[in-house]
C-alpha cells in the first residue's frame, strides 16, 4: 500500500470528489434501489458507477481507501454480524482492486502511477 500512495497528498478537488462519492457510495449500500418485477423484487446497488467516476477523477489507492471506509460504515450501521461484515468488506476491496489496474492487451504503467484527471497543479 505504501507504493501506491506515496505521492504527495491530493489536492483540494480530489478530497471534494472522494467526499462526495465515497457519500454516494455509502448511501448506495444503506438504501439501495428496489426495483419489482412482478411479486419479486431485487435490490440494485449504483457503486459501480462511483467506482468508475472515482477512478478518473482521483488517483486509484484514494478510490480504495474510500470504498474500505465506505464499507466499513456501511456495515456498521448494517449492525452486520462480524464475518458477514468482514466476508464482504473484502469481497468489496478484492473487486475494486482489480478494478484498478485491468488488464490490457499492451503492458501500460500501472494507474497509480498515472496523472490522476484531477490533479493539483505545482506552482513555480
Amino acid at each position: 500500500m505504501h507504493d501506491l500512495c506515496s505521492h504527495a497528498l491530493p489536492g483540494d478537488s480530489q478530497f471534494l470528489a472522494v467526499g462526495v462519492f465515497g457519500t454516494m457510495a455509502l448511501l448506495s449500500w444503506l438504501r439501495p434501489l428496489i426495483m419489482y418485477v412482478g411479486d419479486q423484487s431485487e435490490a440494485v446497488h449504483l457503486d459501480e458507477g462511483v467506482l468508475v467516476v472515482l477512478l478518473l477523477l482521483v488517483r486509484p489507492c484514494f478510490t480504495v481507501l474510500t470504498f474500505a471506509l465506505a464499507t466499513i460504515v456501511a456495515q456498521a450501521f448494517m449492525r452486520r454480524p462480524l464475518k458477514k461484515s468482514a466476508f464482504n468488506f473484502g469481497q468489496v476491496l478484492v473487486s475494486v482492486g482489480a478494478g484498478t489496474n485491468p488488464p490490457t492487451s499492451k503492458p501500460r504503467p500501472p494507474l497509480w502511477r498515472q496523472r490522476p484527471f484531477l490533479s493539483p497543479t505545482r506552482r513555480r
